[in-house]
């Protein structure tokens, strides 16, 4: 078999990126700055963006990719029934029995 006809994938799993950036982590620092947009304050709002940028990349850190979603989960109610994971439990169930 031929090597250049082999081509191995190595980043499969990798998570979505905007530029250089995660993609919720450029979202939050997106938003921030659409917000000093609207507020008619350009230069506080993208500094602004910047501190809310660094502070979500530190604050995701070495945990999980999927660590937001899942704070999502434990400490916010379902506001859309649809939005709730199929066999999961509702996250208000502390304890498990069985």
């Amino acid at each position: 078999m031929d090597d250049e006809s082999t081509h191995i994938l190595r980043r499969l799993n990798d998570t979505w990126k905007i530029l250089f950036l995660d993609a919720d982590v450029a979202m939050l620092a997106g938003m921030t700055a659409l917000l000093g947009f609207v507020l008619d304050h350009i230069i506080p709002g993208l500094l602004a963006a910047g501190a809310v940028g660094y502070a979500g990349h530190k604050f995701k850190g070495d945990r999980h990719p999927a660590y937001l979603f899942h704070l999502l989960y434990w400490y916010f109610p379902p506001v859309l029934p649809q939005t709730r994971l199929g066999r999961t439990p509702p996250s208000h169930y502390r304890e498990m029995v069985g």
